[in-house]
C-alpha cells in the first residue's frame, strides 16, 4: 500500500457571505452523516496502526 496524506489547515481568513455568495459556493460537499462516517473510518484507522497523526499533529498518513 502507498502512503497517503490528508492536510487539515486552518483557513487564513473569515469572511461573512451574504445569501447571493453563499449561492455561488461549490464543492465536494459531505452531508453530515458521510463526514462522521469518515472520521469513524480514520480513527478506527488510526486505532489499528494503519494511519497515523504526523509530528505536527496537521497530518494523517496511511501506510
Amino acid at each position: 500500500m502507498t502512503a497517503s496524506t490528508l492536510t487539515i489547515r486552518d483557513l487564513a481568513i473569515i469572511e461573512e457571505l451574504d445569501h447571493e455568495a453563499m449561492a455561488a459556493v461549490s464543492g465536494d460537499a459531505k452531508t453530515v452523516n458521510q463526514a462522521i462516517a469518515d472520521t469513524v473510518t480514520m480513527l478506527q484507522q488510526i486505532g489499528s496502526g494503519q494511519c497515523e497523526f504526523s509530528g505536527t499533529g496537521k497530518s494523517y498518513v496511511c501506510y
